[in-house]
């Protein structure tokens, strides 16, 4: 199992990768996914989002579950668990991840009902 800590870690301030990175289009779909009986979970790795963005956004925080970082697993184990394991609607994980294994984790989540989101 992954450890996480309560979604009010999430900063204040938005990082600037997110401003570049993060569309509407992002924060509609974790919207909807935060509507599902599943959480919504953002690797250590993953540049911190605002909690006024996520609540701004109709993003119901009681669904964001911000990861622990692991002694053991890489961002890219962490992420094929938590597909694998089925309890979450949504993951964000770092853009650290190369091109050729986001493909892969995209491919993965599908087969497991789960979108997976790259900052």
């Amino acid at each position: 199992m992954y450890q996480a800590s309560a979604h009010n870690h999430f900063s204040n301030q938005v990082h600037p990768a997110i401003q570049q990175t993060c569309d509407i289009d992002f924060f509609d779909k974790l919207e909807v996914l935060s509507q599902q009986d599943q959480w919504i979970l953002f690797t250590s790795e993953c540049p911190k989002i605002s909690s006024l963005d996520l609540t701004s956004s109709q993003v119901n925080p009681k669904k964001i579950i911000q990861m622990k970082p692991s002694h053991t697993q890489s961002e890219l184990q962490i992420v094929v668990r938590a597909i694998k394991a089925g309890n979450a609607s949504a993951i964000v994980a770092s853009g650290k991840i190369n091109i050729v294994n986001q493909n892969l984790l995209k491919q993965l989540a599908h087969e497991h009902h789960c979108e997976v989101f790259f900052l």
